[in-house]
């Protein structure tokens, strides 16, 4: 059905816009372990982590409980609500509509709670440009202090800045006052804090307002900037709400992602009035990030999208360690990251307005690649004199190289330190790859990150092959053509790999090569198969690995039908069928030299 297909695509469009390390870490704290990332199980309680999450195959699963599936099964499961609620919530959260074919496929409850916030966030950012715009003194001292940091009022109603009052319940009084919206839909937005004594005040006040949009222009929160208060702090971002999470936003995608396609290159900063000041100059490929670290998400939109990355963060001791942070989320090979370091400025936004468009565009076209870059701070940070400074600046830089995903930019590095520093490079080898994991280079009896095999150790050479080749046609869907090539289907006596030879051979293009997830999740088998799609291959080679298993597999079923003539054979020299047996006899010859 038609129907079946928009739903389908809607569902892949959302999961493809939703990366499930930024959203899982949205709930839980998750770590790096190789190429995936672990954490304790949300769902069950344990003390070492079972919870695996692939960012490839972007799916998670436990090896505890067994709990698994894609992004959207873990935001139903985390919050109790139905898969819709939560495609919804997710679709919601990076600004894609419903499309007009599904409409009558969710009821109005799935949809309603999220029009809610989404209106009344609208209709907030409204309010709190209109309140800038007013004669009130309050509102010409927030447009002074916008105006002194080098805006104008075009500005401010390109990027519908506002301003909220200092009195602490203005706004939400005037809200509750209009009948349109309860005390429980503004907390719910975020726009609100409610006391231990149940009293409630606004969130932003005596702010200047950001709102922060999504791509689609859809307001999902705001950041605010103090201007009078003492004591507080001076930005204050919305808390996370079913629109908002602060993973998966960056303050100004609306207006950047065109530039950030076209030119296939984004440059990050850390402020608000960072990415303004840039922007309004005609630098228009620039995001920021809304008052947190780069996320998985963030990284995931970067590497789709763009071949560079330049980073306009402060260069100081701890921007040049978040600087490191980063750079380890990405693994793009080819990805080319870079940095500017801005002299006698200390952001971006400084920078633009003392010297100019001109000037700041011939600083970013020397952004220096940000390994080189991190290689001189060392060596200004530790000198070289001597053996010892040389060994700090190494160690220092040990983690940075280690996080290359290109091995052949690190041992260039490599090459370049042992150089410059005039040190053996064997000894610069030897720690930067000590304890580095490696790939395994067997396969075979698929096994889970513990150790432990997926099937018993009694299991039979059979079975353990057919799971492996099952493990092989759902890690990479490009094998099934061999697969038919090389096995007789009507051998394969495993009810889990027939099954999905045939849910494989029965759908569409989109569902093997975007979809798996829900392709396995039909399935009674769906427990094994989501365990499958876990557990990446163990081997390097894995279409050579595929073709060893095809081999090893007919090899297995021409022994049990040697194995079966030669019963025959018995049976035949029993019963004196000379004929028969000698027949028999030929035809295990002949196996037995095709056997390889």
């Amino acid at each position: 059905m038609v129907e079946d297909k928009i739903f389908q695509q809607f569902v892949v469009n959302v999961k493809n816009n939703n990366d499930i390390v930024g959203t899982i870490s949205n709930y839980v704290s998750v770590k790096k372990s190789g190429k995936n990332y672990m954490t304790n199980c949300p769902f069950h309680l344990e003390k070492t982590p079972s919870f695996n999450i692939n960012p490839e195959k972007q799916f998670f699963y436990c090896f505890g409980c067994q709990a698994g599936g894609d992004v959207i099964k873990f935001v139903s499961m985390i919050e109790n609500i139905s898969y819709k609620e939560a495609l919804i919530k997710l679709a919601g959260v990076q600004g894609i509509e419903l499309p007009s074919g599904l409409v009558s496929n969710f009821s109005s409850e799935e949809t309603d709670k999220f029009k809610i916030i989404y209106n009344m966030l609208s209709e907030a950012s409204l309010y709190f440009f209109k309140v800038l715009a007013s004669a009130s003194k309050e509102a010409e001292t927030a447009r002074n202090y916008l105006y002194m940091r080098g805006l104008k009022n075009e500005d401010i109603e390109q990027y519908m800045l506002g301003y909220s009052f200092a009195s602490p319940a203005k706004f939400h009084e005037a809200v509750l006052k209009s009948g349109k919206y309860s005390a429980a839909d503004l907390e719910r937005s975020g726009l609100i804090v409610k006391t231990d004594n149940g009293r409630y005040f606004d969130r932003f006040f005596g702010r200047v307002i950001f709102p922060i949009f999504d791509r689609s222009s859809k307001v999902i929160g705001f950041g605010g900037r103090t201007i009078q208060l003492e004591g507080s702090p001076k930005y204050l971002n919305s808390p996370e709400t079913a629109v908002y999470k602060k993973n998966s936003a960056f303050y100004g995608i609306n207006m950047a992602h065109d530039a950030i396609i076209r030119s296939k290159e984004v440059i990050l900063v850390e402020g608000y009035f960072d990415f303004i000041s840039l922007h309004r100059n005609g630098i228009q490929n620039v995001l920021a990030t809304c008052g947190t670290a780069l996320s998985p998400y963030h990284v995931k939109y970067i590497e789709n999208n763009v071949n560079k990355v330049i980073f306009l963060y402060d260069m100081d001791e701890a921007g040049i360690r978040a600087t490191m942070k980063n750079f380890e989320l990405f693994s793009k090979p080819g990805l080319n990251i870079s940095v500017v370091k801005f002299e006698g400025a200390k952001d971006a936004d400084e920078f633009i307005n003392k010297h100019g468009l001109e000037r700041t565009g011939a600083v970013l076209s020397k952004a220096v690649p940000f390994t080189r870059f991190l290689v001189d701070y060392a060596y200004n940070k530790f000198g070289r004199r001597d053996i010892e400074s040389k060994t700090a600046i190494i160690n220092f830089l040990n983690p940075h190289l280690r996080s290359i995903s290109s091995e052949i930019s690190r041992n260039q590095y490599i090459t370049m330190l042992a150089q410059e520093l005039n040190i053996a490079e064997d000894g610069i080898r030897e720690l930067v790859f000590k304890g580095m994991k490696t790939s395994a280079q067997g396969g075979g009896a698929v096994r889970e990150d513990g150790g432990a095999a997926i099937l018993s150790p009694d299991a039979s050479l059979r079975r353990k092959t057919e799971i492996d080749l099952l493990h092989s046609l759902i890690q990479n869907i490009d094998f099934l053509p061999l697969f038919l090539a090389g096995v007789n289907p009507e051998t394969v006596k495993s009810p889990e790999l027939l099954q999905m030879l045939e849910m494989m051979l029965g759908a569409d293009n989109l569902s093997l090569t975007e979809d798996m997830q829900s392709l396995c999740a039909q399935s009674e088998y769906a427990p094994l198969y989501n365990k499958l799609l876990a557990v990446p291959l163990a081997s390097e080679n894995a279409s050579k690995y595929f073709e060893d298993l095809i081999t090893k597999f007919n090899n297995i079923i021409r022994k049990e039908h040697i194995d079966e003539l030669k019963m025959k054979i018995r049976e035949a020299e029993t019963a004196g069928d000379v004929e028969t047996s000698k027949q028999l006899l030929q035809k295990v010859s002949t196996l037995q030299k095709d056997n390889v």
